[in-house]
């Protein structure tokens, strides 16, 4: 299968708590593993920001995506919640700390650089109390341009501010956050595509899941399955398993040609269905031509991938993990990149642990 990757490698020099991850040899299903707070999440948000590096609305909502608080305390502490995806530069004092990004990708053969940096003080409002503000400063650059573009902005604390983007995106993306309510995410994609696209694709994309469903309809805010067998239920009225299952549906349907990101992907889905589920999901990111990035800790589910790819993609080089380490002592995060077919053969004949 010949490749045309959205996504070809990265590098992560400073992000979160990652620091020097390099990644290349990037296929269309890559499957990040290791152990707790490796860096597989940062992974993914790195890619999501890389889609549009001049979106810094799209940076403010990452930086509170792991966060179950209200708008309303979102927006009084939306400094703190910003630094929060940056380094401190150690480099700078503390009477003057900056904080910094750095991430580089190679986006379909062009060469990008990312680099944003901040410095946090205080301002006086209208009412004449202090509040926290960070200025920002973005630089974007790339081997297509000979002109970096920079971009500045002001964040600040218990302020509404809207952020735009000055570019369309380098590539479309969707991020599936593990945290994310699966019901409501799925029936409010399930009404955009249908309104933007129809619904007899995504009744195909469906079927795999249940072939028993004939056509899907909008009543209000809920969203009802046709079956042959049940009737017409209310997607509500499904198991949390089949309502991720949908919800990777119906993204991967919204995302044809661009990139998918899915933190957890076997949460949710129980064992039993690993085999079914995955298998459908690298057959439509390859339909669909959709590059994935997904994480998981499961190793029965890593089994089932790594069994799947082999016994029906492995002609296809389809599959890559990619298993992080972060070393305690110098703070740097290693990857190893195996191809589908050596992971595979990795545990199968050496018992390697991919995932710890």
């Amino acid at each position: 299968m010949e490749k045309q990757l959205i996504l070809n490698g990265m590098n992560i020099h400073h992000f979160r708590g990652i620091n020097e991850l390099e990644i290349n040899d990037l296929s269309f299903v890559n499957v990040l593993a290791g152990p707790n707070n490796c860096g597989k999440t940062s992974a993914l948000e790195a890619i999501r920001i890389l889609s549009n590096p001049s979106d810094i609305g799209q940076l403010i909502s990452l930086s509170a995506i792991r966060v179950s608080v209200s708008p309303e305390a979102r927006k009084k502490n939306i400094v703190q919640y910003v630094l929060s995806v940056f380094q401190k530069d150690t480099e700078s004092d503390e009477a003057s700390a900056s904080y910094r990004i750095k991430i580089g990708a190679n986006i379909k053969n062009i060469r990008y650089l990312y680099e944003a940096g901040g410095t946090v003080g205080k301002i006086t409002n209208t009412s004449g109390e202090p509040q926290t503000m960070m200025d920002l400063s973005v630089k974007i650059s790339n081997t297509s341009s000979k002109k970096p573009k920079y971009k500045y902005d002001k964040i600040i604390n218990n302020t509404d501010t809207l952020f735009t983007a000055d570019e369309n995106d380098l590539y479309h993306v969707t991020y599936v956050f593990s945290g994310i309510n699966y019901y409501r995410t799925t029936a409010n994609a399930i009404k955009d595509y249908i309104i933007n696209n129809g619904k007899e694709e995504l009744i195909e994309i469906i079927k795999p899941f249940d072939d028993t469903i004939m056509d899907i309809s909008i009543i209000d805010e809920d969203i009802y399955l046709h079956s042959t067998i049940r009737g017409v239920l209310p997607l509500f009225s499904y198991g949390a398993g089949m309502q991720k299952a949908l919800c990777l549906a119906v993204e991967i349907a919204n995302c044809k040609n661009g990139i998918i990101l899915v933190d957890e992907i076997d949460n949710a889905i129980h064992v039993s269905a690993f085999r079914d589920v995955f298998y459908w999901f690298l057959n439509a990111c390859r339909k669909y031509h959709v590059q994935a990035f997904i994480t998981t800790h499961s190793a029965e589910a890593l089994d089932a991938i790594l069994s799947i790819a082999h016994s029906h993609f492995s002609q296809d080089d389809l599959l890559r993990v990619i298993t992080l380490r972060k070393d305690n002592a110098s703070q740097i995060t290693r990857s190893k990149i195996r191809t589908g077919e050596e992971a595979y053969n990795d545990r199968e004949d050496y018992e390697l642990e991919l995932r710890i």
